[in-house]
Order: C-alpha cells, then structure tokens, then sequence
C-alpha cells in the first residue's frame, strides 16, 4: 500500500508540474508573437475601443495611465520601477537623416524641454552624445536590435544604473521604406519613450504612446502631463508602483 501511496503522488506531482511548464511556455509564446507583430508595424487588435485622451476626466484615470506609461516596458525588459534621467540629454545624430527628419527632430526637443525644463535639458551634439539617433537602412537594425527581437521602422534601447537613473539611450529610424509622416512620427515616440516612459497602450489613439498604427506629430495634453508629471521633483528613479502611490495619495 505505502508503494502504491507513494506512486500516486509521484504522478500527481508529475502532471501537475506538466501542466505549469505548458502554461508558461504558452504565455511565452503568445508575448513574442505580440512583440513580432507590433514592430512588424501590422495593426494590434485592441480589446476594447480606443479612445481620444479628451474623454479622461477623473485624476484616477490619469494617475493609472501615468503608472502604465512609465512603470511597463514594451518589450517586457524592464523592472517594475520608475526609470527617468537625472543629468542633461545630448542627441547625436548619424547616419541618414533627411532635411525633414532633422526638422522634426528639433521640433521635438523644444516640445520636451518646454515640458521638463528645469529638471533636465536636450540638446542636439555633434558629438559625445548619451543618447544616439541613427538613420540607417532597416538591413543594418541587426546591429543594434536586443537579441531575439526584430524590429520594423523603428525602435529605442535605454540604459540605467540600479537606482533607475539613465545614462545612455539609443534610437534607432529606418532611413528607408518609410515616408516621411511615419518617420517624423517615430522620431517623437522613440525619443520620448527614452526618457523612461518606455511602454505603449492601447487606451488613447491620439497619444504618442498608441500602441496601434499611428502617425500622431505631436502631444496630446495626456501625453504632456504624463511626461511633466515623470520629470516632477516628487517623483524619483527607483520608484515603486507602492511608492508613487503612496505619495500621490497624500
């Protein structure tokens, strides 16, 4: 009998641990499929309908998008902690940039140093840059690409201490494929997105940070608070979702 036990359990065991391998491989796939199809730039099928950030109404809500925004990561290679930078960004550009590009670059910076000044400043280096923009022919993204992920039209990397601080970031534009409307608009989004609001949503499609196609040139007033709210003095590298709430409550 106390073999017989004993086996049981071992089957038990056994399938049970079956059955928690083959839900977690699964969910693995399914996550790299998703990423495969977003930067594949085909249309997300969004659960529920977007909508224009016009409609959010309540600090809840925007409270709740801020912590999505800056506490995710769109490719899922970040901790769940605030990431922001503390000293001064300087933009290197390479590679090949058209007269449009440059244009839409520097549009860009005055947006975000007008929203995060003083806390930081952007500048465009020829030079000794921490953050590096690259226009270059999507058969060279391999260069750069995190390993397992390919990527279409664009994308961005960032680097930071273990205190949430960056120090160095990377974006990346394809100089070819692309009309100028979708470069200008990657140009926006990948630089934002480097300054540590590093995950995308499906909630507002007029945001910078729509998850779905999207050609949007400029903030949206959620996307500005979202970005100045990052760069406030009460908000530091390193936090948790526990500790910007707990501040934002009081």
């Amino acid at each position: 009998m106390h073999f017989r036990f004993t086996t049981l359990v071992e089957k038990i065991v056994s399938l049970l641990f079956f059955c928690i391998l083959l839900t977690a491989c699964a969910s693995q796939s399914t996550e790299y499929h998703k990423l495969i199809t977003k930067n594949a730039n085909k249309p997300v099928a969004a659960p529920l309908a977007s909508q224009r950030s016009s409609s959010l109404n309540h600090i809840d809500d925007e409270i709740s998008y801020f912590m999505e925004i800056v506490l995710g990561s769109e490719y899922g290679m970040g901790a769940f902690t605030v990431k922001k930078w503390r000293t001064n960004i300087r933009v290197e550009v390479s590679g090949h940039p058209t007269l449009q590009d440059l244009s839409a670059l520097k549009r860009v910076i005055q947006d975000l140093n007008e929203i995060i000044q003083p806390e930081i400043q952007i500048t465009l280096t020829r030079g000794k840059g921490n953050v590096k923009l690259m226009f270059i022919p999507h058969k060279e993204f391999y260069q750069y690409e995190p390993p397992g992920i390919i990527f279409y039209g664009g994308f961005f990397r960032t680097w930071w201490h273990p205190n949430g601080e960056i120090y160095k970031g990377c974006v990346v534009i394809g100089s070819d494929h692309l009309d100028q409307k979708h470069r200008s608009h990657l140009i926006r989004e990948e630089l934002t997105q480097t300054l540590g609001l590093m995950n995308d949503s499906m909630k507002f499609e007029d945001s910078i940070f729509f998850q779905g196609n999207s050609d949007v040139a400029s903030y949206s007033s959620i996307d500005k608070r979202v970005i100045k709210r990052l760069y406030s003095s009460e908000i530091h590298a390193g936090m948790s979702t526990y500790q910007i709430r707990d501040m934002l409550n009081k």
